[in-house]
This record gives structure tokens, sequence and C-alpha cells, in this order.
């Protein structure tokens, strides 16, 4: 006698072009139970998913949440399905239910997943090694089309993307990076793949204050960024004298007298009449001091993180 093979049950997530190919995949069969709430990205939430895990939540059933925030507690028959976040050494969502079900990915399929693991670089290598024939044109109007039925999928109408075409009322190129600044009903999504090809690509709305990440700009004296410390534990549960057997534990930290460069995006802030009430050489000001005074990171109290500013990094 063989045990009963259980039932799979797919909750899809937010929807793109990969959750599109997943859906359209498993459409084709009767063998699998597929629920899709037509979910963003933004309300990914395995809780609009809470009756059917209670429908399903028998050990008949074995249930797949794709790309889904865990928001409420899972059941034992659950199985996440993602390759984001902690995650992100995982194949792509597709490739997973591909082999969950056996099912052979196309050519077309990989190149979805390319484009979904690497973006334009993703499928511009996977096409290089799959079609070493094609044109460069060709490859270029390939994943255009790849790229366009992705943000169709997250909901970018039409009248989006001719908004797009007049997408900034600011921009300017630096050595950091090229800044593009819009209005907030844009999707950033189709100014960025009008962009491309760019090395680093910042879109920001105007009436925010943006930081960016902090860079190590020199060592220090010694020529060293990093350098190495421990803490050590004391006691326990099973001590009764608290500076019992200290067990160091080893760790690495940003070496003392390193310099840090923090890049911020900063603008004059407005009224309504135009009249600046906050400049952005006040708000520099602002940072500033909140740096000097409160550092960055945890353990500030014991020296870690106390910043001293330098002029000219």
């Amino acid at each position: 006698m063989h045990a009963q093979r259980k039932k799979k049950v797919f909750l899809l997530g937010g929807g793109d072009l990969e959750m599109k190919t997943i859906k359209d995949i498993l459409k084709k069969s009767s063998d699998y139970v597929m629920v899709d709430k037509d979910l963003k990205w933004d309300d990914a939430l395995l809780s609009k998913y809470a009756e059917e895990l209670v429908q399903y939540s028998s050990d008949d059933y074995k249930i797949y949440g794709i790309e889904l925030r865990a928001d409420i507690t899972v059941p034992k028959n659950y199985i996440r399905i993602d390759h984001h976040n902690d995650l992100q050494n995982m194949p792509s969502a597709l490739e997973q239910i591909a082999k969950i079900i056996q099912h052979e990915l196309t050519d077309e399929e990989k190149l979805i997943v390319a484009n979904d693991k690497g973006y334009y670089p993703g499928m511009k290598e996977y096409l290089d090694k799959t079609y070493p024939e094609m044109t460069e044109e060709d490859k270029k109007c390939m994943m255009y089309e790849i790229r366009k039925r992705d943000r169709a999928a997250q909901g970018v109408t039409e009248e989006q993307e001719e908004k797009a075409k007049e997408f900034y009322m600011y921009s300017e190129n630096t050595d950091f990076a090229t800044f593009v600044q819009v209005n907030k009903d844009i999707p950033f999504s189709s100014i960025a793949d009008a962009l491309w090809p760019y090395e680093r690509l910042v879109i920001y709305n105007k009436k925010k204050a943006k930081l960016f990440d902090a860079v190590i700009s020199k060592p220090n004296e010694s020529g060293k960024i990093l350098d190495k410390d421990a803490l050590a534990p004391h006691g326990g549960k099973k001590h009764d004298d608290p500076f019992a057997e200290p067990v160091p534990i080893p760790f690495i930290k940003i070496a003392s007298g390193v310099q840090l460069a923090f890049r911020f995006r900063l603008k004059d802030t407005k009224d309504k009449t135009g009249e600046v009430i906050m400049s952005k050489a006040a708000k520099k000001n602002l940072f500033k001091q909140i740096l000097e005074t409160y550092g960055v990171g945890a353990k500030t109290n014991v020296g870690y993180g106390l910043l001293k500013y330098v002029e000219g990094i």
C-alpha cells in the first residue's frame, strides 16, 4: 500500500512577470490548487490568505507561499518559496516551483528568471551564453520586451509609461551616481529602464532628504580599515556568581581612526510662497551635529561609533 500523495496548494504573491509566468504554468494542470489574490508588492502578506491557510491546514495538503511576507503564524504544512533577503542564495521562485512540479523551463522562461534575478545584466549574460550567434540589437530588443512585460505585470499603465518619457524635473550626473528627481505618480521602474545603462542610479522625490551609504574614505594611521575585538559574557543561569566563566566571543570592527564619508542629497525646504524655511546648508549642519553628538551604530556609550568631523572628506 502506498501513502497518499499530498495535494499541493500554491498561494501567489506580488504581481510581476515572474509571478504571472508561475500562474500561467500552474493553470495548465488540475493537479494543483492555485489561489491568486492579485496582490501588489507592498501588500504581499501571508495574512491575505488566512482563510486558505485554515481551509488547507490538514495533512492532506502541502501549502507553498510564493514571495509572501509571513506577518502571521505559519501552519506546519507551510513552505516558503522566495529568493530575496535571507533567502537570496536560493534559486528564483520560478525555478523552485518548476522543480517542485517537475516542469522543464523554456528558453523564454529562463530569460524571465534571468531578468528577475539579474535585471538587464542578468538577461545579457544569459543571452550571450544561450544565443552567441544573435546580434546585439536583437538581444537588446528581447531584453526591452521582457522589461516592458514585467512593468505591465506590476501594474504600470500605458498612461504612466507615457508620463515616464517626461520623467525628470531635475537630474544631475556626478562621480557617485546619476540623480533623478521625479513626481510621486511616475513609476520608478519605467524611469530606470528608460535610462539603462548606468552604473548607479538614484531616483528620489524632491520633498525628502536622502542619506546614501557611508563609505570608508581613508584608513587609520596604521593603514588599517578593520580591527579585531572581543566580548566576554560572564555567568549565566547556571551560576550564582555573575562574573563566573567569561567566554570570549571574537568579532571584527571598523578600526579606530578610520575616516568615513557620509553622503546626503539635500535641498532647500520652501513654503508655499517659495520662501526658504530651511536651507540645505542648515540641514547639513543639523546632520553634522547629530552624527557628532549621537554617533552611529551600537555601543556608542563605550566608544563604538563615536565620530569626529574632519573637513574636506
